[in-house]
């Protein structure tokens, strides 16, 4: 390949998606970025959300929630063991990261959890 052509795939590459504009967030004292931290937590509650009937989903993830109620808090599934969750929220938390586990910010007394399309809620 000439340098010409070579020049040519280059500038090709850089205006047509190459580049990506993507910028990975930098790592943190443990070598794990805010977003992996927050991607790691986030994929571990996907599968302990999990659930067939309303009776699986009855522990409450304190902290998870922005408001201090735990109907905003996450509710997973009874047979979950928190420890490592609680573990790399800490770790996270700790170097800085401020996790959103995309709860709704609200607190509503009467709400009972359930189980809707195979994850836990509260309604």
């Amino acid at each position: 390949m000439s340098q010409v052509q070579i020049a040519t795939v280059l500038t090709l590459v850089q205006t047509c998606g190459g580049g990506g504009g993507y910028v990975p967030e930098p790592a943190t004292s443990t070598g794990i970025s805010c977003e992996d931290y927050e991607l790691m937590l986030n994929i571990e509650i996907e599968y302990v959300e999990t659930c067939e009937v309303d009776a699986d989903c009855d522990q409450i993830l304190s902290g998870t929630g922005e408001e201090d109620c735990d109907t905003d808090d996450l509710i997973v599934s009874a047979d979950y063991d928190p420890s490592w969750f609680y573990d790399m929220l800490e770790e996270a938390e700790g170097v800085g990261c401020v996790i959103d586990f995309g709860t709704p910010s609200t607190c509503n007394p009467t709400a009972e959890p359930v189980c809707v399309w195979t994850k836990c809620r509260w309604q």
